[in-house]
């Protein structure tokens, strides 16, 4: 099927897809880094759903 006989550009084009998926994340990653700081502050402890919320949702 292939001249190689091995596939190898299937595998060569599937790891750099991934490369350039894991490239976009660290540009996201260092962008939001500039936007909100090396450590954002922890969500609010007191907003918190109700205790039988899920109760009505699984009916």
């Amino acid at each position: 099927m292939w001249a190689d006989g091995g596939g190898g550009s299937v595998a060569f084009m599937t790891d750099s897809t991934l490369q350039a998926q894991l490239d976009e994340v660290r540009a996201l990653l260092a962008r939001a880094r500039e936007l909100f700081g090396e450590a954002p502050l922890p969500p609010p402890a007191d907003i918190a759903p109700a205790a039988d919320a899920v109760q009505n949702w699984v009916r």
